[in-house]
């Protein structure tokens, strides 16, 4: 029952993360395909997508509602389970990714990704080898953990919070 007890929160908490989010307005598509960019996909780049956007290559959309998965995919929004090689949300992201590469303004939720660069707030869950943050409400898991403003926890290799007094520790930083 313990060992089950951790993955049901996670999944709890990113369900009622996206649940919670806003949906689409505006002009919106329930499937998109994309194999090459706003010129070779199905709905318009301006378009939401929700429920579905499959990534081939690359496609890029306003937001993504739902679940995004493929090799790279573009958005100004996301409230969705992302699973793409390369994640790219230019502004605010909720949800769930699993990427190698995964860049966002602002995130609420779980990511995993080696390179996971956030350039504001994060809230949630951030892991990977190199995970770095603006701010932090939450934890990071990463070789090489790096935020400007810590209010939560930071287990790693090395650790550093630019605001902070010691800006360096190894292993373990507790921040509030």
């Amino acid at each position: 029952m313990k060992k089950c007890l951790i993955p049901l929160l996670s999944a709890l908490f990113v369900a009622g993360t996206v649940w919670a989010a806003p949906k689409p307005q505006g002009e919106w598509s329930p499937f998109q395909f994309g194999v090459g960019g706003p010129n070779m996909q199905l709905a318009p780049a301006e378009n939401s997508i929700a429920p579905l956007r499959l990534n081939f290559a690359f496609s890029e959309n306003d937001a993504v509602y739902g679940l995004d998965f493929g090799l790279a995919g573009k958005a100004n929004r996301t409230a969705a389970f992302q699973f793409n090689l390369f994640n790219f949300i230019e502004g605010q992201g909720a949800g769930a990714v699993l990427a190698i590469y995964h860049t966002a303004d602002a995130y609420t939720g779980v990511t995993f990704a080696p390179f996971n660069y956030v350039d504001g707030e994060y809230k949630g869950i951030q892991m990977g080898f190199f995970p770095k943050a603006d701010t932090l409400y939450g934890i990071q898991f990463g070789a090489i953990n790096r935020v400007r403003v810590l209010h939560g926890i930071q287990a790693g290799l090395v650790n550093v919070a630019e605001d902070s007094s010691v800006p360096f520790l190894p292993l373990l930083r507790i921040g509030f």
